[in-house]
């Protein structure tokens, strides 16, 4: 049952060097790591000897500020649910699955100063991560994979400061959707065979960099519902069917130095709507890219 009891001090000695910085302790003594492993057997208690055996009673014994380790496994959990500052961290993010295989989502996030990083999160016909409205400002998901959900991570309305990157969206239907938002940092993701790749809904001030956009079914990325002010700059448009899509009055915001599914010296137009009488309208990338961006997100296997 034992698995790997030296990653315990690996991973300490990863926390104190700042790597994950949204432990609230002060002092490296503050630091509580609580450890899940899918294989583990009674007694349970959260040490590296004897974790618990599933996520979400790794986080009903936590309290805020404390870090959740979850080793490489297969978790069956009906939809974990964070309602508490911390750090949740799974091992290997190819091999620490999530299955939430009902009418459910995968994560559940209805706190502040959550991270959640290392996670592969399959088959959530909700979303693989959900964001409750008001209560999840300062959130951080990175490094995770989102296959075959409904949206991969779908922040729901007045997020503030939210912080997207280096994750893996594979054949989800939205890969990442957002309602509300402000001030979110999208970047470095890489997006692959979505019926949409992004998805944004009445948000504004969104930074949407150096994502890496391709083989969407409908569109790369489309903005509608009044998302004003958002600036998508620096990302690869691939071989999708539609690359970029605006509506519903989604105007003032900048397209810069994209590049658009091949190399382009003069303006690129993005085709899209006021939305009230379907009035066609056009934006503009001045700048496009004459080649794509080297984004450095790692190979998956599938």
């Amino acid at each position: 049952m034992l698995k790997k009891p030296i990653v315990g001090g690996i991973i300490l000695l990863f926390l104190l060097s700042g790597v994950i910085p949204l432990v609230s302790s002060d002092t490296p003594d503050n630091i509580k790591i609580i450890y899940v492993d899918d294989d583990a057997t009674p007694p349970y208690d959260g040490t590296p000897e004897h974790p618990y055996k599933t996520i979400q009673d790794g986080l009903n014994n936590s309290i805020d500020g404390d870090t959740i380790y979850v080793y490489s496994g297969t978790y069956y959990e009906s939809r974990i649910d964070i309602n508490i500052t911390i750090n949740l961290i799974g091992e290997n993010r190819d091999n620490t699955i999530i299955d939430t295989n009902q009418d459910i989502d995968g994560i559940y996030i209805r706190a502040n100063n959550v991270n959640v990083s290392g996670f592969k999160i399959i088959n959530a016909s909700r979303a693989g991560i959900n964001l409750d409205s008001n209560t999840s400002d300062n959130v951080k998901i990175s490094k995770n994979i989102f296959y075959e959900n409904a949206h991969g991570i779908h922040p729901y309305y007045n997020h503030k400061k939210l912080i997207i990157s280096n994750n893996i969206f594979i054949n989800n239907t939205n890969g990442f959707t957002t309602v509300g938002c402000t001030n979110a940092d999208i970047y470095q993701n890489l997006f692959i065979g979505n019926n949409w790749g992004m998805s944004i809904y009445l948000s504004s001030n969104c930074n949407i960099y150096y994502n890496h956009i391709t083989t969407s079914k409908k569109f790369g990325i489309r903005l509608y519902g009044l998302s004003r002010n958002n600036n998508i700059h620096h990302n690869n448009f691939i071989n999708n069917t539609m690359n970029a899509y605006f509506v519903q009055l989604s105007l003032g915001n900048t397209w810069d130095s994209n590049y658009w599914n091949e190399p382009r010296t003069n303006p690129f137009p993005i085709f899209g709507s006021l939305g009230l009488f379907f009035l066609p309208w056009i934006n503009f990338d001045w700048h496009p890219a004459i080649e794509p961006y080297d984004i450095p997100i790692p190979e998956v296997s599938r």
